[in-house]
């Protein structure tokens, strides 16, 4: 069975990271710095599902991405 791709755009809990991995094929924003609106949109497009956090800008050019 595969794995839907997750990207987790901030630093979690190494417990909730750890569970992540298991669980999704999951890719972690290791810098821990926010991302840029047009990287956050190319996440949008790539990936099953975007993990974000309260400091992650959501914004309208974010999430005008077409078809995620």
């Amino acid at each position: 069975m595969i794995k839907p791709s997750v990207f987790v755009t901030r630093r979690w809990p190494a417990a909730v990271e750890a569970q992540l991995a298991m669980d999704y094929n999951a890719t972690f924003n290791t810098s821990d710095v926010p991302l840029a609106t047009l990287e956050m949109r190319e996440a949008m497009k790539r990936y099953d599902a975007v993990l974000p956090t309260v400091t992650d800008k959501l914004d309208a050019d974010v999430l005008e991405v077409g078809k995620p």
